[in-house]
Parts: structure tokens; C-alpha cells; sequence
């Protein structure tokens, strides 16, 4: 739900102390592209080398200590996870590897992990071997009455990798039958099918995009029409305070009134008021400057997700809960043609005004209603994921200018600005100080 409102969370970082910039790369981008356009030219063949050496293939030692990284260090499942992928990425192999073992040791029938060691096995070079587990993984799988559209297509791949051109085409032909309302499907088979090859997964997969476009598949609206009980909204002056921790940014601070939320990261805040509720005012008391962009902008930004409407191929009423004392509707929300799902807790008790409630739940993709969202869990293919978790909620006294933009602020244009500028206007040496401290 809030993930983007923690989007700046990143600025509790002391200026002065930038050993790791990451945020700040996100908001000097037109800068980035500037110094790629300034780097020099690649060097001309004359001054290659020329001597070929044979790349080294890895050596898998899981329990060799020197290929356990520091990120072992770790305590919490989803940073090795994350961790994992990040050594993969960077081509180490080794310790991607070491890492999906450890977690593995503690979720030995999760496909998510299995999957994605067995894609590190085939990155560097062992297509054989990640063929064998993904085979067995998708036996496995299919033997408990699941099915994930990931490694039926990562499993074709394969077999077009190792040269199996007959399995990739039977592979592909089972991806249209098992996800036939899933157009991604169909469209990733005809991807795999510029290795392969083969007429008919040509055809099929044309047939399956063209009988789509003309009978949509009817997504699961059952909560989205849902009505909240009458309830006795908040008095003038009164507020919910709530602490939250989102998969992308660590905890923060929301005060909420009826109409309007006011996030604090502890450098940065922002504001999302009416009457426009996809629009955030992003705020720095230090620099006394705010700039204005979209919620959609910023969730593509800091958390490379996209928001929109609700695509569920199931919604199930798991019950009622309680989450810190407030009365919830629990939901399973499935997605189409899988096994993957979302687990959310919707509050009963927390009255607010309708188009912030749905900014919100586009934000957390909860099912669009008139309830807020105040627990989610994605569980991909077998492994779970929190998205968000409240840790406290409480009512607080609020004046009309804490949940207000200051008049005496200065719009500027960008994120960089708002750090940097003064008085709405960006100094050369303001951001020749930051990059030298880099």
C-alpha cells in the first residue's frame, strides 16, 4: 500500500556520509546520462588485447567458507534471497549459489528457490544439470496440484539450450494448454519459439493472442464492489498514526486524516490531499523546497513496480482477523491460471475517504475496495514475501497546517532539487560537493 510513500527513505542517510548512494543515483538520473555521454570512446581494436584466454568455469563448493560472502551475514530469508540474485547478476556464482543453498536447507520444497538455483547452474554454464532439477522441480510441482507459469518457460528455454528442440516444442505447446487465459504466456512462447523454430507453436500461440483480444478473460471483481459497515469517521483535529515497513523501503512514518495522508522518512515528507489523489508533493523542511509527480512515476522509480487496477484471476474470504487490534477481512487473492497468490488484511475499523482508500490499495495491489489495507504477503511460486507490515497504530492530535503544504516552500523541478537547491534554485556547488564525496 505505501510502498511508494517510503520511496525517499533512503535520504535517513547523513549527507556527509554518502558510502553508499543508491537513492541519490535514482534521483541525479538526467545527470547519469550526461556522464555516459561524456565517458570516452571504447578503445579501438589496435589497442586490444589480443591473446584469447579460456574463461574458468566456477567451482559449486556451497559449504567452501571463502565462497560464502558476507551477505550470509544476513539474518532475515528475504535478504539472502534478494542478496542471491544481486551475486547472480554479477556473474558469482559460487555465492549465489551458497546462498540458495542456505535457504534451501530451511525451505527444501519452495519451487521459487529451486527455480532460481537451478538458473544460476544454467548462467554459468551447466545447462545439463539445471535441465535435470528444473525437470524433476516441475514434476514435483505438478505432483502436488500446483502450477506456475515461470517454470514451464524456463524449463522450455532449457531444453532449447541443451538442443532439444522436440521437448522445447512439447514444453511450449503445454504452456497454452495449462495458461490459456494468460496472454503473457502465449506471448512468451512465441519468444521462445525465435530458438525453436516451429510452425506450430507459431500458429497456436497466434490463435491463443487473437481468441484473447476478442473474449477477455473476466477477472474476479467480487471485493472491489464491497460495502464498508457504517462507521463514525474522524473528528477535526484527529489523525491515525501508523508505522509501516514495505519489500522496498524500511519503516516509516503515516498520519492520516479522513481525506488526506502526510508521510515522514525523517528527511524527506510528502503529501497526498484532494482533490488530485495520484499526485504526491514530496517535501524537504531542510532545503524548505517540494516537488510534485505522480505516485505511479514514483513506484516505476524506487520500486520498478506499476501500478493498476486489480487483475485476480480468484478472490477468497479467508475469514476474519485482527491486525493491532483493528477488525480485518482477510482475502486470498490468486492469480490467474496459477498457484501464486496474495494474502491481505483489510481494515473494517479505519474509515477514510474512497478515492484515497483506492489510491492506496493500487499502491499495495490489495483488491481495489473501500477497505485499507493493513497486511500483505505475496507468495510466488511457494515463497512468501511481505509487502507491507504496520507495526503500530494510533490516534494523535493534528492541526490543519501539518497536513498542508507550507506556502513559503519552493517548487522545483526534480528529486535531485530537492535535496540540493536553495531556495528552489540548484548551486554548481552544491553538486560538486556531493560528487566529491563520492
Amino acid at each position: 500500500m505505501f510502498t511508494s510513500f517510503g520511496g525517499l527513505s533512503f535520504f535517513r542517510l547523513d549527507l556527509r556520509r554518502m558510502a553508499t548512494a543508491v537513492a541519490f543515483l535514482l534521483l541525479l538520473a538526467p545527470l547519469q546520462v550526461s556522464l555516459v555521454q561524456a565517458a570516452p570512446a571504447p578503445a579501438s581494436p589496435a589497442t586490444l588485447p589480443t591473446a584469447k584466454t579460456k574463461p574458468e568455469r566456477p567451482r559449486f563448493t556451497p559449504s567452501d567458507v571463502n565462497g560464502r560472502s558476507s551477505y550470509l551475514d544476513e539474518s532475515d530469508d528475504l535478504s539472502i534471497f534478494d542478496n542471491a540474485e544481486i551475486l547472480a547478476e554479477d556473474k558469482k556464482w559460487s555465492q549465489a549459489i551458497a546462498l540458495w543453498d542456505k535457504l534451501l536447507k530451511k525451505y527444501p520444497n519452495c519451487p521459487a528457490l529451486v527455480l532460481r538455483r537451478s538458473l544460476v547452474l544454467r548462467q554459468s554454464g551447466f545447462p545439463r544439470p539445471a535441465l535435470h532439477a528444473l525437470e524433476k522441480l516441475v514434476k514435483d510441482v505438478e505432483g502436488k496440484g500446483e502450477s506456475y507459469y515461470s517454470l514451464y518457460y524456463h524449463l522450455a528455454e532449457t531444453y532449447s539450450l541443451c538442443g532439444d528442440k522436440s521437448k522445447a516444442e512439447q514444453t511450449c505447446l503445454a504452456i497454452l494448454r495449462k495458461f490459456p487465459q494468460r496472454s503473457d504466456a502465449a506471448r512468451g512462447v512465441l519468444v521462445l519459439n525465435r530458438r525453436i523454430g516451429s510452425a506450430k507453436i507459431a500458429i497456436e500461440a497466434q490463435n491463443r493472442l487473437q481468441y484473447l483480444s476478442s473474449h477477455p478473460f473476466r477477472y474476479d471483481t467480487t471485493f472491489s464492489a464491497m460495502k464498508l459497515p457504517a462507521q463514525q469517521p474522524l473528528r477535526s483535529g484527529e489523525a491515525y498514526e501508523i508505522m509501516v515497513k514495505t519489500d522496498c523501503f524500511p519503516r516509516f512514518k503515516l498520519t492520516m486524516t479522513n481525506d488526506r495522508v502526510v508521510g515522514d522518512t525523517g528527511i524527506v515528507k510528502y503529501i497526498i490531499a484532494p482533490p488530485n489523489y495520484e499526485q504526491i508533493v514530496l517535501l524537504n523542511e531542510e532545503s524548505r523546497n517540494y516537488y510534485k509527480t505522480s505516485i505511479g512515476e514514483l513506484m516505476l522509480d524506487h520500486c520498478n513496480r506499476r501500478i493498476g487496477e486489480n487483475h485476480y484471476g480468484k478472490v477468497t474470504k479467508l475469514g476474519e482477523t485482527k491486525v493491532l487490534g483493528k477488525d480485518c477481512i482477510e482475502l486470498k487473492c490468486q492469480e490467474v491460471d496459477e498457484s501464486s497468490y496474495e494474502k491481505v488484511a483489510l481494515s473494517k475499523d479505519i474509515a477514510l475517504t474512497k478515492p484515497l482508500v483506492k489510491t492506496i490499495c493500487l499502491m499495495c495491489g490489495a483488491p481495489v475496495s473501500e477497505f485499507l489495507p493493513l497486511s500483505d504477503v505475496w507468495v510466488k511460486e511457494g515463497y512468501p514475501t511481505p509487502r507491507l507490515t504496520v507495526s503500530s497504530i494510533k490516534k494523535v492530535k493534528v492541526t490543519p497546517a501539518m497536513m498542508a503544504l507550507n506556502p513559503k516552500y519552493h517548487q522545483v523541478k526534480n528529486k535531485g532539487e530537492l535535496i540540493y537547491a536553495s531556495n528552489g534554485d540548484l548551486k554548481d556547488s552544491d553538486l560538486d560537493q556531493f560528487l566529491q564525496t563520492k
